[in-house]
């Protein structure tokens, strides 16, 4: 029992989270930045969210309603088609809110709402005030949409309309997202370079608050636009400072600016500038950067790698226990709702915890009134984060560990429970401290019941013949087999149209592994698409094809064994025949088996002095452009040349920089991916980078890795942000390498969007 809470200690750092970045910072910010742009708005408020925005503003105002009541935020409403009315106030009045507010992403169907809205309560003569606000920016299209749909331009132009940028969202204490919904689809298949600009700003922002990132590492032609961009942007907000600062030197009359003190300068704005004193003080130069940027940083190394990178990874079924909790039963915004009559059974696990003592009596019955606030057939919300302690040390873990875990948590409770019984000479002040105990031990007994009712659910799931089908069939095209009948098979029996995603799904990733698919077979599940689903779907099957998860081949190979991604499979020792999901030793068992490119290359980069030269020949394969460069919080001059190298620096390796190859290793790129082929099955310790001369032999799938052991507090800092979305398989395969006592760096994760494999698909099908 004590054996296995110590492991996933050990594998997921559940002590290291809070050493990590104090995110909730961001979280703090995007709420006063809420918080403030409702109290600018003079009388009553109607707040109107979209949906999905809606459940966001919940994760960014912890404190819920409360707060934007403070600001005359009367309603709350979400935006549906149906009018607005039945307004009533906090004392039970009847009145329409001085203003109505819409807070929405700049999406066309939200315009048609909100013009249906507003026409329909101009019609009854309401004079109030309109109010859209644009996250995280305006959008033309969207306002002339929106202005179409009212149809009235007196109405319209009384609309007033701004932008909220809600950036970078803490959604734990290790995983920041930005929510944008449909990023890879305007990226990957639309040509729509906008959001990349809501994503370098986002990073200067984040920067802002810990510091500009020395090392940036990106893969990627999406990341190397969101570089180039946060370089810009930077280069014109020192060349504005200096500007200013000339200013105000021009004013000081008689000073040599070279004495120019901050203090100086300021003073010369409010009036308050002793020229004479200012002169003789012994002074330091102006700053040649803007404050905003420390040039102290609390992250050292900054990965972006952009989704069409690893298409493959977010297309597998994860086996660790919050992967499946998204993959079956889909969290959304950190949180999972599922219908109360799962948890009815809760009442079958208290044999477990309990021995019917006064003691567990109170605690049973205290968890049972925290939890009866809905009734049987309700949707109740659920949430996943790190203040669940108990979620913390399980939400990494496989299927397999997990009913065992829970097993040993239920005996551990009632330990506890049955210790206090025992002692029949227990003094007043032992009693009073139990009693005190009391809170967080209810609220650890309605976790764990909770948990153990969603491990069953899923449990049924997982032990199913259609999951193990799923999960072999999924093994095998990683592996570099067909399975194109079988997937015809599926579509065939699918009479009630059920398995279009699965089915798409699986049609993806046969795609990817084998290099395509021929095209006269292509040609025919084309056609059993459409005859299965309907013909509009053809659309969505090219919009797959844009984004890189079909192809077309004219190889007659059913699977090229010489395809890039066989070759990086070989190379990179994705697949690991040793692993299993009950052996957590290296990143592969989050799938029983695959280690998840995307962080694998993270792996290699880290261990390779935050190089991408050690496997440069393996990032030919795969696409996008390679870029290394290193920023600083310096002078124009620095940033306008570290600009000038992230436009025109070629490399050798898909035009990354030679400047990236400087020999931080030394160990040329081929040399390496033989010894990571080779080095298993040779019995030797192979080196990845650095000096390892007092290291620690460890085998982590890629060959035998010699490396010292680090502790929490010598580890540096990496953030990886993945441009496309990040699915919770890669999220519990990086969480493993932060922990790892061998891997340099601890990892904050980044995204644009929390994805699983139906997501990612649903994101790129074709609005009709």
């Amino acid at each position: 029992m004590e054996a296995s809470s110590a492991s996933s200690k050990e594998y997921f750092g559940i002590d290291s989270f809070d050493d990590m970045l104090k995110l909730s910072l961001l979280c703090e910010e995007n709420k006063n930045g809420l918080v403030k742009l409702l109290d600018n708005i003079q009388g009553s408020k109607c707040l109107i969210t979209d949906v999905q925005l809606g459940s966001l503003v919940n994760q960014v105002v912890v404190e819920g309603s409360k707060l934007l009541i403070d600001v005359n935020v009367e309603h709350f409403r979400e935006l549906k088609d149906e009018p607005l009315d039945k307004f009533i106030n906090s004392e039970g009045q009847v009145g329409i809110p001085e203003n109505f507010v819409y807070l929405v992403r700049p999406q066309l169907p939200l315009m048609s709402l909100i013009g249906h809205q507003i026409a329909a309560t101009s019609k009854y003569g309401v004079q109030s005030t309109y109010y859209v606000f644009f996250v995280p920016q305006k959008n033309s299209a969207c306002m002339y949409f929106l202005e179409e749909q009212i149809n009235n331009p007196m109405i319209f132009n009384e609309i007033i309309f701004g932008e909220f940028k809600m950036g970078l969202i803490p959604f734990d204490t290790d995983i920041l997202s930005l929510e944008m919904e449909n990023c890879f689809k305007q990226c990957n298949v639309d040509g729509d370079y906008s959001s990349l600009d809501i994503i370098a700003e986002a990073l200067l922002h984040f920067q802002g608050k810990y510091g500009v990132i020395p090392n940036v590492r990106i893969k990627g032609n999406c990341s190397r636009k969101v570089v180039q961009k946060m370089m810009s942007i930077r280069v014109e907000e020192l060349e504005h400072e200096q500007v200013r600062i000339q200013q105000k030197q021009h004013v000081i009359h008689g000073m040599n600016p070279k004495y120019c003190t901050n203090q100086s300068v300021n003073q010369v704005s409010d009036g308050t500038f002793d020229e004479q004193k200012g002169q003789n003080a012994d002074a330091q130069r102006l700053p040649s950067v803007p404050e905003k940027y420390s040039a102290r940083s609390e992250v050292d190394l900054l990965v972006i790698l952009d989704r069409d990178v690893d298409l493959v990874s977010p297309l597998v079924t994860p086996l660790t226990y919050e992967g499946l909790i998204d993959d079956a039963l889909g969290i959304q915004n950190g949180k999972v709702r599922l219908d109360t009559i799962a948890f009815v059974g809760t009442n079958d696990h208290k044999d477990a915890l309990s021995n019917n003592t006064a003691a567990n009596n109170a605690i049973s019955a205290k968890a049972d009134s925290a939890g009866s606030g809905t009734s049987v057939g309700e949707n109740v919300s659920i949430v996943l984060n790190n203040n669940d302690a108990i979620f913390a040390e399980i939400r990494n873990l496989s299927i397999e560990r997990l009913g065992s875990y829970l097993q040993n948590k239920a005996i551990l409770i009632r330990e506890r429970y049955t210790s206090f019984r025992d002692n029949k000479d227990a003094s007043i002040t032992e009693i009073h401290d139990f009693v005190k105990k009391i809170p967080k031990l209810t609220m650890e007994y309605k976790s764990l019941n909770q948990h153990i009712n969603i491990a069953e659910m899923l449990k049924q799931k997982t032990d199913s013949r259609a999951f193990l089908n799923q999960w072999q069939k999924e093994r095998g095209m990683l592996e570099g087999e067909s399975y194109l009948d079988e997937v015809e098979d599926i579509m065939a029996s699918d009479v009630k149209h059920e398995k279009f995603l699965h089915v798409l799904r699986l049609l993806c990733l046969q795609s990817v592994t084998a290099g395509g698919i021929r095209a006269a077979r292509y040609d025919s599940l084309r056609r059993s698409v459409a005859q299965a689903y309907g013909f509009q779907h053809l659309c969505t099957m090219n919009n797959l094809e844009r984004a890189g998860f079909l192809k077309k081949k004219d190889s007659m190979l059913v699977v090229d064994i010489n395809s890039n991604w066989a070759v990086v499979r070989k190379s990179l020792r994705l697949i690991d025949e040793r692993a299993h999901d009950s052996i957590q030793e290296s990143i592969s068992y989050v799938t029983a088996g695959y280690a998840p490119l995307s962080v694998r290359l993270v792996q290699l980069l880290g261990y390779n002095g935050a190089s991408w030269g050690c496997i440069g020949e393996v990032l030919k394969l795969l696409p996008g452009p390679v870029l290394e460069f290193t920023q600083q919080a310096g002078t124009a001059e620095q940033l306008v040349e570290a600009l000038e190298r992230t436009l025109s620096e070629s490399l050798g390796i898909n035009g990354c920089s030679t400047s990236s190859t400087k020999q931080e290793t030394s160990f040329a790129p081929n040399v390496l991916l033989s010894g990571v082929i080779n080095s298993a099955s040779a019995g030797t310790n192979f080196i990845l980078g650095g000096n390892s001369s007092r290291g620690i032999s460890r085998d982590d799938g890629i060959g035998a890795i010699k490396f010292e052991e680090t502790t929490p507090q010598d580890k540096k800092t990496m953030m990886v942000f993945m441009v496309g979305g990040l699915s919770y398989l890669e999220i519990a395969a990086l969480r493993m390498l932060s922990t790892d006592v061998h891997f340099p760096y601890r990892i904050v994760i980044a995204t644009t969007k929390l994805i699983n494999g139906e997501r990612i698909i649903c994101s790129v099908k074709h609005d009709f």
